[in-house]
Formats: C-alpha cells, structure tokens, sequence
C-alpha cells in the first residue's frame, strides 16, 4: 500500500522483498521524492509475523533504466532493468531492519528535504560506493529558506 500511495508501482516480489518502480511507465515530477517517502514508511513500519516483529531494510538508487515488457512470447513480464535497479538491489543488502540506504544520485536529487548519513559500503559488482543512509525528509512546503 506504501508503494502505491506515493505513485509507484509494484512489479514483482523476489524472494522475501519487492522490486518498485517509480516514473515508470508514465513520468512522474519529483520521483526520488515520492520513492524516499514510501521507503521511510515502510522501513518504519513494524510487521508482525510468526518469528516476531520485523523490521526491513531497504534499498533505493535512481537512474536511467530499460523499462517495459520483457521475455518472450510465452512468458513476458512488465520490468526495469538496468545499473540502478542492480544497485538498488546491492544497497538492500547492507540495509538493516529500519534502514533506508539510498545511492548517491538519489541523494543529489532529494537534496536539502533529505537528512543523511554517508555510508562507504563495498558492494558485490559496484565495488566502493558512497550511498545515504536516509534518516529523515521534509517536504518543500516544510523548508525554510
């Protein structure tokens, strides 16, 4: 409901987490914006389960991606494929239960509405990267000049 209630879309579970697309398959003004805000829900909420209460770490990178309906004629799927979605997929790993790790294009989009927290990660593929921990955001109206 997180995702859909900030203008993305679903597209696919994968294994125990979900794959969102924001701007995609229509442009949507101020994507980063309305990614980082269901993130931050959802990373807040506390599900309960049978093991407990969880808590989900999250990752969340932009950037240029082959957007559309893939495979072939028995089986074709609408998806993204592209750096930032494997990135993003990087960042949930180091992501722990109530974390929201965002890469730094995120970051540079979301701007002065985002608090951060730089993280210097190694990650399988990418190698060093600076990526943000997203503690806090405010929406534009909320900022003071």
């Amino acid at each position: 409901a997180y995702v859909m209630q900030n203008k993305g879309m679903v597209d696919k579970y994968v294994g125990d987490g979900i794959m969102a697309l924001w701007n995609a398959p229509e442009n949507l003004e101020d994507h980063a914006y309305h990614a980082a805000k269901a993130a931050l829900a959802i990373a807040r909420d506390k599900v309960k389960g049978a093991a407990g209460t969880l808590r989900i770490g999250i990752g969340l990178a932009t950037g240029k991606a082959i957007v559309g309906s893939m495979g072939y004629s028995k089986r074709r799927e609408y998806t993204a494929i592209g750096d930032c979605v494997n990135l993003s997929a990087r960042l949930s790993g180091p992501a722990q239960g109530g974390e929201v790790l965002i890469s730094a294009e995120t970051a540079k989009l979301l701007g002065k509405r985002a608090k951060l927290e730089p993280r210097k990660l190694v990650l399988k593929g990418k190698g060093k990267v600076t990526a943000y921990l997203l503690k806090d955001l405010k929406d534009l109206k909320d900022l003071k000049d």
